[in-house]
């Protein structure tokens, strides 16, 4: 979330900003650094917490275990790494540059988009599901008319929660027949 607010992706607010800069600074100094390439391969979001920690009123202390324990476990200091990757990218956003200028203008240019417009339909979708539910229910219900299984309050119970066992046998051949086809 730092590094989108670094790199304006997002306008958190001061209290946010400070918020996730103490949170990230304390992890770091009670857990150790969990590399990644967004966090040790990161020297200019490392520099970033560094001064905007200082900005926020984090401690110094806090500060200064944050930044042994990046520099301990990237094998080089902050500020001269994230100078390097600063350059790096200065000298990469001047070489797409470059190559933007050779492309010819109306492409460069062009905001017309041609496709389809993706809407959303939700009685549609809900006209579908519904009857996608009833011809499930259809089938089930031509299943057990097949089979000849009775609906659950047909199926002979004879009144005190016992199975009438005549119904129940009619019941079980008419099934067999019908599996044997």
């Amino acid at each position: 979330m730092l590094e989108t607010v670094r790199k304006g992706y997002w306008k958190a607010d001061a209290a946010t900003q400070k918020t996730l800069l103490e949170e990230y600074v304390a992890s770091v100094n009670r857990h150790g650094v969990g590399c990644a390439e967004h966090t040790c391969g990161n020297p200019r979001l490392q520099q970033y917490v560094m001064d905007q920690g200082l900005k926020a009123g984090i401690p110094v202390p806090a500060l200064e275990g944050f930044k042994q324990a990046m520099e301990k476990a990237t094998g080089q200091a902050i500020d001269p790494a994230a100078e390097s990757m600063q350059s790096f990218a200065q000298k990469n956003d001047a070489q797409m540059a470059a190559n933007l200028a050779t492309v010819p203008t109306p492409s460069r240019n062009a905001r017309q988009i041609e496709g389809y417009v993706m809407e959303q339909r939700k009685e549609a979708q809900r006209k579908h599901v519904a009857a996608a539910v009833l011809e499930c229910v259809e089938i089930s219900r031509n299943f057990q008319i097949e089979a000849g299984i009775k609906p659950k309050d047909q199926a002979g119970d004879n009144g005190n929660g016992e199975r009438d066992q005549q119904s129940g046998a009619i019941h079980a051949a008419s099934s067999s027949r019908h599996l044997r086809k």
